[in-house]
């Protein structure tokens, strides 16, 4: 970081913008934001290696901001299902059990994209992680069995979201979550588990069709 901002300092005007993008990249990737950066711009000018009293402080980790989130929200239960698993995921075991004592046998919808379905199970991702990954979070085991119909619209890569927006609507009762340790290829994540779950169609759009002896004008 010290030597991009020294680079930064005396490049010619065409290479700066690429160097202060990296500058700003390595930074904030350390630090967790932009704050004492000028500071540090201003140093390097001055001299060609860092001063040893030098100190940058690193990010929180995602257990720490995730601590700082939950003790300046008044009320979990607001949380938005995404936040929450991520609560879920990346939380110390005190701050997810806090948070689990609340959800645990709670009902809630589960909007997020089709992984998996099959007539008694609908795996669905939640976060932008799992979407992304094709990874299934939340494993939505149904109270009824869906017929051939209702499964056929939750097929692979479908939505599911609200009834109040007029979507398909997945409800069902928090179970139990694990916490997944993140490997070369995956990031940690939560797979949190939900049983009596319903499901419910989206609201067809009514049509409106022209009342009885009504016709339309004839075109001329």
């Amino acid at each position: 970081m010290w030597f991009y901002a020294r680079a930064l300092a005396f490049a010619p005007a065409g290479f700066k913008p690429q160097i202060e993008k990296k500058l700003d990249y390595w930074y904030n990737k350390y630090h967790g934001s932009l704050d004492g950066l000028d500071a540090i711009k201003t140093q390097a000018v001055a001299t060609e290696f860092p001063p040893g009293t030098l100190v940058i402080a690193p990010a929180d980790t995602p257990a720490e901001k995730i601590h700082k989130i939950l003790v300046n929200t008044a009320d979990l239960n607001t949380l938005a299902l995404a936040d929450k698993e991520l609560v879920l995921a990346f939380g110390s075991k005190e701050d997810a059990d806090k948070l689990w004592a609340l959800l645990k046998d709670k009902e809630t919808p589960v909007p997020g994209t089709v992984i998996e379905a099959t007539a008694s199970q609908i795996k669905v991702a939640v976060t932008d992680d799992a979407k992304q990954s094709k990874t299934p979070d939340f494993i939505v085991n149904l109270k009824t069995p869906l017929t051939d119909k209702e499964l056929a619209t939750v097929a692979v890569g479908t939505d599911v979201g609200l009834q109040s927006k007029g979507q398909a609507e997945l409800d069902g009762t928090y179970d139990s979550y694990t916490q997944i340790p993140a490997t070369d290829t995956v990031a940690q994540s939560a797979q949190i588990v939900l049983r009596n779950a319903t499901l419910t169609p989206k609201k067809a759009v009514p049509v409106h069709k022209p009342a009885p002896g009504h016709h339309a004008p004839a075109k001329h």
